[in-house]
């Protein structure tokens, strides 16, 4: 009984002790302050100020203090005056928590401090009793930082995982909250994180095409080169061995690793002011991992990094983590390297497989264009060769490839090759061989279900790879280099097909897709291109039929010219321009071309172009070769070449995608100044 009466006294009571002795302060400040100022003016002014105006003038001083200092600590005072947790605290129950050796702490709706355990009370105690103790004492009423991203609760000094139990005394809510210290185990995670061993492998970029330069300039680039290295290496304590003139193995400390990634990895740039010959620069590749595992698990996956940063045109750097995979560097065009020998294997590998398969789908990229029609077409005429049933999965319906299904047409085994995707997936069967062109990124492959559940799939691409494929792909034929997957194909059916084997029609849609993603021979071209285009023409290709393929009308030039109209100028060197009302498939051959012309504004490094094709945004990137596209639109989950690239965003509203784009364009500036 008399507990309860002295429970009840307390909910009535509207101050402690500490706030009656701050009233009688400020009470007693109220009346010295209003007097010492009434008396110096009085004395060094002499206005003869009546001193009743000092009552009144003390009154209004301190109503103004209370009310301001009730406000500070309106939180706080709640917290202290609310006894209505007392009876669940006098209980055995309470009793229990308050000696527990797990620090425990009850909190409001809103996250104030109402009570704490003699556990937490110690735990406090220490930290304000400790020498290097940097963290503010924690009372009654504070603000306790539960929530936000973080799963952990730093208080006191330490590093806590909390536990809630919600209860309701009296008629308020509360949360008593357990702490466990994760304080020490935590730090020592940090400890094995920073000195766990992170493997670089180094290789230098193209060393036969530096080889063709006077030998003594060569060894003195290379030996330039292999000083930045060793000296870079040895700045952060790590051991380095070379296993080749070109190639080295690393390893560092994790906390030295992520110093590296903190400058974005700027010996890339000290490297790549060594030049050779006329002016040609010295670039490496390094594929970096600290993932967790044993150090045989790290230098498997930089070794996969690696393979990644010279697929990707190499100058870059290729770090594999638990959480994904980040690229820096890549500031250069990728160096044309290509060889007959590894064209003539790849026909080989990619022939034996076709001909043990039961049967072969094909397929390019969604919404595909030329090029990806055209090596469809020429990977089925591998497939008709060697006598193994296929289909082309492809959209039928597309109107830009109208003129693509008219000289297929004319082609007598491919009439009736032209399926959906839902009936690829009938077809789909453990032997089935899964041969995917123009696109190394199965979500946007024109069957990304078929390519999930295809058990053997071959890869032809000239798109720079973004990340690792799975491993149903037993052949992986990506190379940066090729100006187009057409250019590609026309090799292997160069080195897997007889010389009389091929169609004129097949020859002139090769040709076609060629033409496309070169630009008439413009752009992204190289000796292979024309050694290709020379072979394709002896197939009986016509330069003239694959050029009318590319006619347009008058419908088509006048949604150019919409397009066209929108162009803005973004930060000095980037044109854009977008169409941000709905628009027809048409569209999205037409974004490539405007993105090229707007190349030829002066003063223009590089360009984009947006339009909205009912719930997606198509973008087209272009480059003189000084900003590289494919980076920048890698953010929006996209990709390409280094002067050419796209991407395709699910989304209804063109002005977002349009922020993304320019959010992606300032971090590429940024990152890249």
């Amino acid at each position: 009984m008399k507990q309860t009466d002295k429970r009840t006294a307390a909910l009535h009571r509207i101050a402690t002790k500490k706030d009656l002795l701050a009233c009688i302060v400020l009470g007693f400040l109220a009346v010295l302050l209003p007097t010492v100022v009434f008396g110096a003016v009085n004395f060094f002014v002499e206005p003869n100020l009546s001193l009743w105006w000092i009552l009144p003038t003390g009154l209004v001083f301190y109503a103004i203090s209370l009310l301001i200092w009730w406000q500070v600590h309106k939180a706080r005072n709640k917290a202290v005056l609310d006894f209505s947790l007392t009876r669940l605290l006098d209980s055995a129950v309470g009793q229990i928590m308050m000696h527990m050796e797990t620090p425990i702490i009850a909190v409001d709706e809103k996250n104030v401090l109402y009570w704490m355990n003699d556990a937490m009370k110690q735990i406090i105690q220490q930290d304000m009793e400790a020498a290097d103790s940097r963290t503010e004492s924690i009372r009654q009423g504070d603000r306790i930082p539960l929530g936000g991203d973080s799963q952990y609760l730093k208080m006191a000094g330490h590093v806590f995982l909390p536990q809630q139990i919600a209860t309701e005394s009296e008629g308020n809510r509360y949360n008593f909250i357990l702490l466990r210290d994760c304080t020490e185990l935590l730090r020592i995670t940090e400890q094995y994180h920073d000195e766990r061993t992170a493997v670089i492998y180094i290789v230098v970029d193209s060393i036969d095409d530096l080889m063709q330069y006077v030998n003594e300039r060569f060894r003195d680039a290379l030996s330039e080169v292999d000083d930045k290295i060793r000296r870079w290496v040895s700045s952060m304590n790590g051991v380095i061995k070379s296993y080749d003139n070109d190639k080295y193995i690393v390893f560092i400390d994790t906390q030295k690793l992520e110093e590296c990634i903190e400058n974005r990895f700027s010996i890339l740039d000290t490297i790549r002011t060594t030049r050779v010959g006329d002016g040609v620069s010295v670039t490496v590749s390094m594929g970096v991992s600290n993932m967790p595992g044993t150090l045989l698990d790290r230098e498997r996956s930089a070794q996969s990094a690696l393979d990644l940063a010279l697929q990707r045109g190499g100058d870059q750097v290729v770090y594999k983590k638990e959480d994904g995979i980040n690229f820096f560097g890549g500031k250069t065009k990728a160096v044309y390297k290509r060889s007959n020998v590894q064209a003539r294997v790849m026909s080989s590998q990619i022939v034996s497989l076709i001909s043990r398969a039961g049967n072969v789908l094909i397929m390019g990229h969604k919404n595909a264009d030329f090029d990806a029609f055209a090596a469809c077409v020429g990977m089925a005429r591998l497939c008709f060769v060697n006598g193994v049933d296929f289909h082309i999965v492809t959209d039928k319906y597309d109107k830009n490839l109208a003129p693509c299904f008219e000289v297929a047409g004319r082609i007598p085994h491919l009439r009736d090759c032209f399926i959906g995707v839902k009936e690829a997936m009938d077809k789909l069967k453990n032997d089935t061989l899964l041969i995917v062109v123009d696109v190394n990124n199965f979500s946007i492959a024109e069957a990304p279900e078929v390519a999930k559940r295809a058990k053997t799939i071959v890869v032809v691409d000239h798109h720079i790879k973004k990340e690792e494929l799975p491993d149903t792909v037993k052949v992986n034929y990506i190379e940066p280099t090729a100006s187009s997957a057409s250019e590609l194909v026309s090799e292997l059916l160069e080195y897997g097909i007889n010389m009389l084997q091929m169609t004129a029609e097949e020859a002139e849609l090769l040709l076609a897709g060629i033409l496309l993603d070169t630009k008439q021979f413009s752009r992204n071209t190289g000796t292979r291109t024309f050694a290709v285009a020379q072979y394709l023409r002896g197939q009986g290709a016509s330069t003239t039929a694959s050029n009318d393929m590319f006619r347009t009308d008058v419908e088509d030039i006048a949604k150019e010219s919409r397009l066209l109209s929108s162009v803005v100028i973004y930060d000095e060197n980037i044109a854009i321009a977008s169409c941000d009302t709905d628009t027809d498939s048409s569209y999205r051959v037409l974004a490539s071309k405007v993105a090229d012309k707007m190349l030829t504004i002066k003063g223009v490094e590089a360009s984009f172009a947006l339009v909205r094709i009912r719930n997606t945004v198509c973008i087209s990137g272009r480059s003189h070769g000084q900003i590289n596209v494919q980076l920048i639109l890698e953010d929006l989950n996209g990709g390409g070449h280094f002067d050419a690239a796209g991407a395709q965003v699910d989304s209804t509203d063109i002005r977002e995608v349009l922020d993304r784009l320019k959010a992606s364009i300032d971090k590429y500036k940024k990152n890249n100044k």
